[in-house]
């Protein structure tokens, strides 16, 4: 029979290696965070971002005139694909080969986007995105849950 005090032990054990894994899984998170999309910064995507990203809070997301300034950003975009992997552009699989801190990253990014469009909607963008990606109604209803 295991005693009282081995269960604690045992408990206590456990839980530390949650904080743990969970603490190391936060600082992978912010890691990502600072680094987030730097390569803007640079100049293969800097020269096509600058003259349109202004003009993002005019326009619906998703909508033609969006993805007209999309076409114009090209170039950049698809470097930004290329070298950022909270992208499923950037993965020959799309969403499904992305990892946990992808995703998380990836959802992040559109709910920080939604500030930057004209009437921004993170449940809109989760709908469209999911349409986009096909992403199952699982992920995108966890997504909304979030």
């Amino acid at each position: 029979m295991i005693n009282y005090f081995t269960h604690h032990l045992g408990t206590t054990k456990h839980k530390m290696l949650v904080l743990f894994y969970c603490v190391k899984f936060a600082l992978k998170l912010i890691a990502r965070g600072i680094k987030h999309d730097n390569s803007k910064y640079g100049e293969k995507e800097a020269k096509y971002f600058i003259p349109e990203i202004h003009l993002l809070k005019t326009l619906d997301y998703g909508s033609d005139k969006y993805k007209e300034s999309l076409a114009r950003i090209g170039p950049g975009i698809e470097h930004h694909y290329e070298t950022n992997r909270h992208h499923p552009e950037h993965f020959d699989g799309g969403i499904n080969d992305m990892g946990l801190i992808d995703l998380i990253e990836m959802f992040m990014d559109w709910k920080a986007a939604t500030k930057r469009t004209k009437n921004g909607d993170i449940t809109k963008s989760i709908e469209h995105n999911a349409q986009r990606f096909s992403i199952g109604r699982r992920l995108a209803n966890i997504m909304k849950n979030s």
